[in-house]
């Protein structure tokens, strides 16, 4: 339904755009209804289904999006006091939409209200950097992460080959005692063969 409003709205055929957006929203806030109601105390909170958690922040996000379409729509429609609404109910929703602030900046601009369109705009670059400030240490703990099983998989190898190589080297030495052992007993039986044939002369 949001896909069609969206479609809709880009074609500028304005006629249904809020008759479809309005049902995806009516749609989205009965599936987030139903989990909610289903996870609405506490304890079931802390045992909330890793699916169902997913389900909820995708149903959110869903819903937020369409919010903003709405917001576009009635842009499109001149009703600047709903979209100027819905901006406002989209940041708080999540702080970081920065099409949001946006939009906000160049409707206080339109109005001549050069302080708040600035304001809107500092909001929107400050956001923008600390999500990309989010990103590269989310990057940076990944590669933190991965350097370190890495590491422990080469100290892991370096262990084994240490073990494989004294390994190697006992039995080495068992092969020269085994030797020795076996080069005593040919000197004994000599040793023997000899004291034999002097005992007979």
């Amino acid at each position: 339904m949001n896909n069609i409003g969206c479609t809709l709205l880009l074609k500028e055929q304005y006629q249904d755009v809020e008759k479809y957006i309005n049902k995806a929203k009516t749609i989205l806030k009965e599936e987030l209804k139903k989990l909610e109601h289903k996870y609405k105390n506490k304890e079931a909170e802390e045992n909330i289904d890793k699916s169902d958690k997913k389900k909820i922040l995708r149903f959110k996000s869903l819903k937020i999006s369409v919010d903003f379409n709405l917001a576009l729509y009635y842009d499109s429609q001149a009703q600047f006091d709903h979209s100027h609404f819905l901006y406002k109910k989209i940041i708080d929703e999540n702080p970081y939409f920065i099409e949001a602030y946006i939009k906000l900046s160049e409707m206080y601009k339109i109005r001549g209200n050069k302080i708040k369109s600035d304001s809107y705009i500092k909001l929107a670059i400050e956001k923008h950097y600390k999500l990309v400030q989010e990103d590269r240490n989310t990057n940076k703990k990944e590669e933190e992460k991965k350097n370190d099983t890495q590491n422990n998989d080469n100290k892991n190898t370096s262990e084994l080959n240490k073990q494989s190589s004294d390994k190697m080297e006992i039995e080495k030495e068992n092969e020269k005692e085994e030797v020795k052992k076996k080069k005593r007993k040919i000197l004994q039986k000599k040793k023997k063969k000899l004291n034999l044939k002097k005992r007979a002369n």
